[in-house]
This record gives structure tokens, C-alpha cells and sequence, in this order.
């Protein structure tokens, strides 16, 4: 049964679970609508530059905007290949005494 601290703390990792949730599908939406945003700046560049920066394909916006992210989103991709495999070796550390310790006993 759990206790109760084991209890909020998987609620709070729930909660963080769902902050970072938002925060990647916010992300991704703006991924998504770079293209429709260049556009639009495209069309309106003389109200707040001086020069098009925004050409029809969208690399200005892609190179400024989906360039980090993407670049943002492979760092977090490798920190979690290297935290799963450190769980991994923790987890199969911890089966491996548990059978020594179990082997142990029965020949007690």
C-alpha cells in the first residue's frame, strides 16, 4: 500500500507530467503554423521592419523559430536515452542482489 508521501510525490510528478505536456504541445503548434506566421509577417513586414526578411518558403522563420526547437528537442531526446539507460543498470543492479539475496537465504 502506498504512503502517503509516496502518494503526493506521484502527484506532483503528475502534475509536472502535465506542465511539460503543455508546454511541448505549445511548441509544436507554433512548428506547425511557422508556415501560416511567415505568411502573415510576410504580407505585414513594412509595419514593423524595413526589409522582407520573410520569403515564400519560410526559411527565415524555420532558421529563427523551428531551428532551436528542433535543435532544443534532440538534447532532451539525448538526456533521456542516457537517464533510461542509467535506470536500467540501477534497476538491473537491484534485481541481481535481490536474486543473490534470495539464493543466499534459501541455502540458510
Amino acid at each position: 500500500m502506498l504512503g502517503v508521501c509516496e502518494v503526493e510525490t506521484q502527484l506532483k510528478l503528475w502534475e509536472d507530467h502535465h506542465a511539460i505536456e503543455g508546454v511541448t504541445r505549445g511548441n509544436m503548434l507554433g512548428v506547425y503554423f511557422a508556415e501560416l506566421l511567415n505568411g502573415f509577417l510576410g504580407g505585414n513586414w513594412k509595419k514593423f521592419a524595413n526589409q522582407n526578411y520573410f520569403d515564400p518558403s519560410g526559411l527565415f522563420l524555420s532558421v529563427l523559430w523551428s531551428g532551436p526547437l528542433l535543435i532544443i528537442a534532440i538534447i532532451i531526446l539525448i538526456n533521456t536515452l542516457f537517464s533510461m539507460c542509467y535506470l536500467i543498470v540501477r534497476w538491473k543492479k537491484a534485481e541481481l542482489r535481490h536474486r543473490a539475496r534470495l539464493a543466499r537465504n534459501k541455502q540458510d
